[in-house]
Protein backbone atom coordinates (compact mmCIF):
# COMPACT_ATOMS: atom_id res chain seq x y z
CA UNK A 1 0.00 0.00 0.00
CA UNK A 2 3.00 2.30 0.56
CA UNK A 3 3.76 2.30 -3.15
CA UNK A 4 0.16 3.09 -4.06
CA UNK A 5 -0.60 5.87 -1.59
CA UNK A 6 2.60 7.69 -0.74
CA UNK A 7 3.95 8.65 -4.21
CA UNK A 8 0.92 10.79 -5.21
CA UNK A 9 1.00 12.47 -1.79
CA UNK A 10 4.75 13.10 -2.00
CA UNK A 11 4.37 14.52 -5.51
CA UNK A 12 1.64 16.91 -4.33
CA UNK A 13 3.79 18.05 -1.38
CA UNK A 14 6.74 18.55 -3.74
CA UNK A 15 4.62 20.67 -6.10
CA UNK A 16 3.21 22.79 -3.27
CA UNK A 17 6.62 23.37 -1.70
CA UNK A 18 8.30 24.17 -5.02
CA UNK A 19 5.56 26.56 -6.08
CA UNK A 20 5.27 28.25 -2.69
CA UNK A 21 8.97 28.68 -2.04
CA UNK A 22 9.92 29.72 -5.57
CA UNK A 23 6.95 32.08 -5.82
CA UNK A 24 7.80 33.80 -2.56
CA UNK A 25 11.47 34.11 -3.50
CA UNK A 26 10.70 35.66 -6.90
CA UNK A 27 7.30 37.34 -6.41
CA UNK A 28 6.94 38.59 -2.83
CA UNK A 29 3.68 40.49 -2.36
CA UNK A 30 2.95 39.78 -6.06
CA UNK A 31 5.79 42.06 -7.16
CA UNK A 32 8.06 40.40 -9.75
CA UNK A 33 11.79 40.50 -9.07
CA UNK A 34 14.75 39.84 -11.36
CA UNK A 35 16.71 38.16 -8.57
CA UNK A 36 15.90 36.29 -5.39
CA UNK A 37 14.91 38.12 -2.24
CA UNK A 38 17.77 38.93 0.13
CA UNK A 39 18.26 35.90 2.34
CA UNK A 40 16.65 33.61 -0.23
CA UNK A 41 19.68 33.20 -2.48
CA UNK A 42 20.01 29.52 -1.53
CA UNK A 43 16.39 28.69 -2.39
CA UNK A 44 17.55 26.73 -5.44
CA UNK A 45 19.49 24.36 -3.19
CA UNK A 46 16.50 23.88 -0.90
CA UNK A 47 14.21 23.16 -3.83
CA UNK A 48 16.70 20.60 -5.10
CA UNK A 49 16.82 18.95 -1.67
CA UNK A 50 13.01 18.79 -1.53
CA UNK A 51 12.87 17.23 -5.01
CA UNK A 52 15.55 14.66 -4.26
CA UNK A 53 13.95 13.63 -0.96
CA UNK A 54 10.59 13.22 -2.66
CA UNK A 55 12.17 11.24 -5.49
CA UNK A 56 13.89 9.00 -2.93
CA UNK A 57 10.57 8.31 -1.16
CA UNK A 58 8.97 7.36 -4.47
CA UNK A 59 11.96 5.20 -5.37
CA UNK A 60 11.54 3.33 -2.07
CA UNK A 61 7.96 2.59 -3.11
CA UNK A 62 9.22 1.38 -6.47
CA UNK A 63 11.74 -0.94 -4.81
CA UNK A 64 9.21 -2.22 -2.27
CA UNK A 65 6.70 -3.01 -5.01
CA UNK A 66 9.34 -4.73 -7.11
CA UNK A 67 10.43 -6.82 -4.13
CA UNK A 68 6.82 -7.75 -3.29
CA UNK A 69 6.02 -8.65 -6.88
CA UNK A 70 9.12 -10.82 -7.19
CA UNK A 71 8.49 -12.50 -3.82
CA UNK A 72 4.86 -13.26 -4.71
CA UNK A 73 5.90 -14.63 -8.11
CA UNK A 74 8.45 -16.90 -6.42
CA UNK A 75 5.86 -18.05 -3.86
CA UNK A 76 3.55 -19.00 -6.71
CA UNK A 77 6.34 -21.02 -8.32
CA UNK A 78 7.01 -22.79 -5.00
CA UNK A 79 3.28 -23.41 -4.44
CA UNK A 80 2.95 -24.88 -7.93
CA UNK A 81 5.63 -27.46 -7.17
CA UNK A 82 3.31 -29.09 -4.63
CA UNK A 83 5.73 -29.07 -1.72
CA UNK A 84 3.04 -27.96 0.74
CA UNK A 85 4.41 -24.47 1.37
CA UNK A 86 1.74 -22.05 2.58
CA UNK A 87 0.63 -19.40 0.11
CA UNK A 88 -1.05 -16.04 0.81
CA UNK A 89 -4.83 -16.07 1.11
CA UNK A 90 -5.30 -14.04 -2.07
CA UNK A 91 -2.06 -14.25 -4.06
CA UNK A 92 -3.55 -12.84 -7.27
CA UNK A 93 -4.89 -9.78 -5.47
CA UNK A 94 -1.55 -9.19 -3.76
CA UNK A 95 0.27 -9.54 -7.07
CA UNK A 96 -2.13 -7.02 -8.62
CA UNK A 97 -1.39 -4.57 -5.80
CA UNK A 98 2.34 -5.06 -6.27
CA UNK A 99 2.10 -4.42 -10.02
CA UNK A 100 -0.12 -1.38 -9.45
CA UNK A 101 2.42 -0.13 -6.90
CA UNK A 102 5.17 -0.50 -9.49
CA UNK A 103 3.18 1.53 -11.99
CA UNK A 104 2.10 4.28 -9.58
CA UNK A 105 5.54 4.64 -8.01
CA UNK A 106 7.18 4.64 -11.44
CA UNK A 107 4.88 7.32 -12.83
CA UNK A 108 5.25 9.64 -9.84
CA UNK A 109 9.01 9.05 -9.60
CA UNK A 110 9.27 10.10 -13.23
CA UNK A 111 7.08 13.15 -12.61
CA UNK A 112 9.25 14.27 -9.70
CA UNK A 113 12.44 13.76 -11.72
CA UNK A 114 11.01 15.83 -14.58
CA UNK A 115 10.05 18.53 -12.07
CA UNK A 116 13.64 18.46 -10.84
CA UNK A 117 15.01 19.08 -14.33
CA UNK A 118 13.45 22.53 -14.48
CA UNK A 119 15.61 23.64 -11.53
CA UNK A 120 18.61 23.66 -13.86
CA UNK A 121 16.68 25.62 -16.46
CA UNK A 122 15.45 28.22 -13.98
CA UNK A 123 18.29 29.13 -11.66
CA UNK A 124 17.15 32.74 -11.06
CA UNK A 125 13.90 34.67 -11.22
CA UNK A 126 14.86 36.56 -14.39
CA UNK A 127 15.17 33.41 -16.50
CA UNK A 128 11.76 32.34 -17.55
Amino acid sequence: MYALLLPPFVWAVQLYLNFGLASHACFPAETPRTSFLPGWEQIWVWLLVVNLLCAAMCAIGLLASGYSQRRLRNEKAVADTGDGAPTPAHPERLRSFAIAGLMVSGVFSTAILFDTIYLWALSTCSQG
